[in-house]
């Protein structure tokens, strides 16, 4: 009888750690905004990812220190996070391109190469 009641008492342990492991778990993290605005800081890179992945992407290189204490992401446009111990501590959104003047495609260029030198040669047709 003395094994049954440890056993049961073993469950009975089990049982309310679980309960109370559950009931003051912290809920998922779920971002509000999506892209750069939706950056704050203390959040984890996993916190960020969530943030960043749908609109953004990945990082395109991912730079950390050998001590652990830091950690930069790099994204196109000179944009950047930086982690330190673990949390984001500062973030640059990307860098607004000045608009060029519009080019035209290829074939069009070479259309209009091959019309400014039949303009330039001079046809005399004199007889």
């Amino acid at each position: 009888m003395k094994t049954n009641h440890s056993v049961y008492s073993a469950y009975l342990s089990l049982a309310v750690l679980f309960i109370t492991t559950a009931a003051f778990a912290a809920p998922e993290w779920k971002p509000t905004t999506i892209g750069w605005n939706g950056l704050q800081s203390n959040l984890t890179p996993k916190q960020v990812a969530m943030v960043l992945q749908p609109t953004v992407g990945a990082p395109l290189i991912i730079t950390k220190a050998r001590n652990g204490v830091f950690e930069t992401w790099s994204y196109d446009n000179g944009a950047s996070v930086v982690f330190v111990r673990g949390v984001l501590d500062y973030w640059a959104a990307p860098r607004v391109a000045k608009s060029a003047a519009p080019t035209l495609p290829l074939q069009n260029r070479a259309l209009m190469a091959v019309n400014q030198a039949s303009l330039s040669v001079r046809t005399d047709k004199r007889g």
